[in-house]
């Protein structure tokens, strides 16, 4: 067939773009994630408070970049985060009227609300290569005839994750579900029901789930992508990788549902570092040629219960509404197999087709490409840890 005719140097050139190509994009990422806004009333305000990253606010650059290296604005991104928390402040000031006219919240009766600046807590300069969390909350006076808001802000801020819990009524006929809902860039939200008792627009949650879960593996969960190409380089046929992601699977599904319930919790100071491991230690495996069998699964299913827990702290972050708790939970993590099945696929797609029943294979894909793989998790692991910068 043509498809398998590709010449064996293309092939080769293939391999070290892309693995080149993934080692700079990995070794010095600046993740950022979604801002997460929390709503709550009483009779008389409305207030939003938001976790934000708040260099990438001012710098106006949207979770859509999964580095923040790769921005326009990196340089000034990169000298707000060396600020302390004063001077950072001072900088919010100037451009909170830039951030106030690119909010817009309307109530039931299509009045555009004032929003004021009530407070703003900035953390302390840390490792300038991790996002620094900062929280920012907005207020606006409520009149008495608003029952329910609707959110949208300035598309260049990015996507954002809107949660709410209605004021409570003296009606205890409808338990309330909170609201959430997952909004991409400048996309305005459903109806807010501020008051118990009052109709919720549920929104679109399950899918908004299924995409947070997605985007956490592609493109932003690369350590998760490096562990599942860790697996497809072993052998690239249907039935050992369906047995590995099956594992891989069962375990982190276990681990999410117990991390995010609280059972248990493990920092990710140790979390983090071990996920790195893993990946180094699976390839390691690819490199020593060991046979795909129980063992093999046995050390899959263990990293699968790492990687669960790995899942549960973004998830925590984010947070699940009460009322909706278990959906939201399943659709996470159907997002998070979704984004799995996609790398797989697209190993499939563009090496395990071509070259997979080749007798060069191992010598030319798994070797090399395991080598590379492993030393990024290594690399990874000893920054996790604080061995090196």
């Amino acid at each position: 067939m043509i498809a398998r005719s590709m010449p064996l140097w293309a092939a080769r050139a293939c391999l070290l773009l892309v693995s080149l190509l993934m080692l700079s994009s990995t070794v010095t990422a600046h993740e950022l994630r979604p801002t997460v806004a929390d709503i709550t009333a009483t009779p008389d305000t409305i207030e939003v408070s938001m976790r934000i990253n708040l260099e990438a606010l001012i710098t106006e650059i949207g979770a859509e970049h999964s580095d923040s290296d790769d921005a326009p604005q990196a340089t000034r991104y990169n000298q707000l985060r060396e600020l302390q928390p004063e001077a950072l402040q001072l900088e919010l000031q100037s451009y909170l009227p830039v951030l106030l006219g690119q909010i817009t919240i309307k109530d039931n009766n299509d009045t555009t609300l004032a929003l004021t600046l009530k407070s703003l807590v900035v953390s302390d300069v840390g490792d300038i290569r991790l996002p620094r969390d900062s929280t920012l909350i907005l207020e606006s006076a409520r009149e008495q005839s608003t029952a329910s808001i609707a959110w949208q802000w300035g598309a260049k801020y990015g996507a954002i994750i809107l949660r709410a819990q209605p004021l409570e009524s003296t009606d205890k006929q409808q338990p309330d579900e909170g609201f959430s809902q997952y909004l991409q860039a400048g996309e305005s939200s459903d109806q807010i029901a501020l008051d118990s008792g009052g109709k919720q627009a549920s929104g679109s949650s399950f899918v908004d789930y299924i995409v947070i879960g997605y985007e956490h593996i592609t493109p932003k969960g690369l350590d998760h992508i490096l562990f599942v190409i860790g697996l497809f380089l072993l052998a690239p046929k249907f039935k050992p990788i369906a047995w590995q992601v099956s594992m891989f699977t069962i375990a982190h599904t276990v681990t999410l549902a117990l991390g995010i319930t609280g059972i248990i919790l493990l920092p990710a100071s140790i979390v983090e570092p071990l996920i790195a491991l893993s990946i180094t230690v699976i390839c390691i495996e690819n490199l020593l040629g060991n046979a795909y069998g129980k063992a093999r699964l046995a050390i899959v299913f263990a990293f699968g219960l790492l990687h669960g827990l790995g899942f549960a702290g973004v998830l925590s972050e984010i947070g699940l509404v009460s009322g909706r708790f278990a959906s939201s939970l399943i659709a996470f993590n159907i997002g998070v197999e979704l984004g799995q099945l996609s790398v797989v696929f697209l190993c499939f797609l563009l090496v395990g087709w071509w070259f997979g029943k080749k007798s060069w294979y191992r010598n030319m894909v798994t070797i090399p490409a395991s080598l590379i793989i492993g030393a990024i998790g290594l690399f990874w692991f000893l920054q996790r840890v604080g061995l090196i910068s």
